[in-house]
């Protein structure tokens, strides 16, 4: 069930993408006949552009193990109260990402 799961986010996203890139031809095509604006086309490159950014960062993290846990481990090193007060921070950080 789960890789059924993440084959339709794939082609979710693919057929966003798609779509964004069909866009952007058109709305082009209508601003070389003067019927859209710069800014429209401006506009509907950069949303493709993200999306297209976005698929291939995901295609980066596929792998299998991609999708595992991971054990983080932070110790404070021998720089004394400043350590412990940096090691504090960065954990506090993980915690909240």
């Amino acid at each position: 069930m789960k890789q059924i799961r993440n084959k339709k986010v794939w082609t979710d996203a693919y057929a966003d993408t798609e779509t964004a890139i069909e866009d952007v031809n058109v709305l082009y095509e209508f601003n070389k006949e003067g019927e859209a604006t710069d800014k429209e086309v401006t506009a509907a490159y950069n949303k493709a552009f993200k999306l297209i950014e976005e698929l291939e960062f995901k295609n980066m993290l596929s792998a299998e193990e991609d999708n595992l846990d991971a054990v983080v481990q932070i110790t404070a090193g021998a720089g004394g109260t400043e350590s412990c007060d940096w090691a504090a921070m960065l954990l506090r950080m993980y915690k909240m990402y």
